[in-house]
């Protein structure tokens, strides 16, 4: 599992680090050569996904919150 970590929180980063180059430039053109970005709302969905995914395996999985017996 601490490899499936390990890729979660890479893959956290790389989304963060997208927002950051979106946050400066949309998009942007060299040598007639034109690059866009993802749009925000995608990223900002990654992101969320990502933390999630961090947090769940941080946690260890599932979390049992409360237990009914049923007779």
């Amino acid at each position: 599992m601490s490899e499936e970590l390990d890729d979660a929180k890479k893959q956290l980063t790389a989304w963060k680090e997208a927002s950051i180059r979106v946050s400066k430039r949309q998009s942007y053109t060299v040598n007639g050569r034109s690059i866009t970005f993802a749009n925000t709302a995608e990223i900002k969905d990654m992101i969320t996904y990502w933390r999630s995914e961090v947090n769940r395996l941080t946690r260890g999985g599932i979390r049992v919150r409360r237990v009914k017996f049923i007779d």
